[in-house]
This record gives structure tokens, sequence and C-alpha cells, in this order.
């Protein structure tokens, strides 16, 4: 029973990088905003939280808190605009009516 919940963790790890390779096979070429290139993803929440843990390049038994509300908007990013550095964005501002 643990090896078959070992291999199911990480044939879900392979599909969670099969898919952020291709995100950033999109994005790659338009860091600097050559072509608009966001990605959208709706799930559910345990994919959604080991999508993040993926996206930030840490493993999937690594704890990591994460509480996502239903219908909520998270932010995953690069930071200083390379697709080598995935970033998990935090504290976002809605833009102002001025």
């Amino acid at each position: 029973m643990a090896e078959e919940l070992v291999r199911s963790a990480d044939a879900f790890a392979t599909r969670l990088d099969a898919l952020i390779s291709k995100i950033r096979c999109i994005q790659g070429p338009n860091m600097h905003g050559e072509k608009a290139s966001d990605v959208l993803l709706i799930s559910h929440g345990h994919f959604l939280r080991g999508f993040v843990k993926r996206w930030v390049q840490c493993p999937l038994d690594m704890p990591l808190a994460l509480m996502l509300d239903p219908g909520g908007i998270g932010v995953l990013s690069y930071e200083h605009h390379s697709i080598d550095e995935p970033a998990l964005m935090v504290g976002m501002a809605f833009p102002s009516k001025h």
C-alpha cells in the first residue's frame, strides 16, 4: 500500500511538472511583455496546492500550509522577469480608481 502511494505521488509530481513545463514554454519567450502569455488554471484545491509547491520547485511532501478560498485568485509569477526564478506573488493590491 505505501509503495502504491509513493508511486501515485511520483505520478502526480510528474503530471504537475509536465504542465509547468508547458506553461514555461508559452511564457519563456515573452518574459518582457513581447506578447500576452498569461495562463489561467481552474482546478480543485488539492491539485492547486501541489501545483504551487512544484511551481516554486519544492517537493510535494514539503510542509507548506496553503489556504485557498473557493473562487479565490492566486498569482504565480517570476522574480526578475526570469523563467528560471519562479515565485508566488503574495499581497497583491487591486489598482485604485484614481
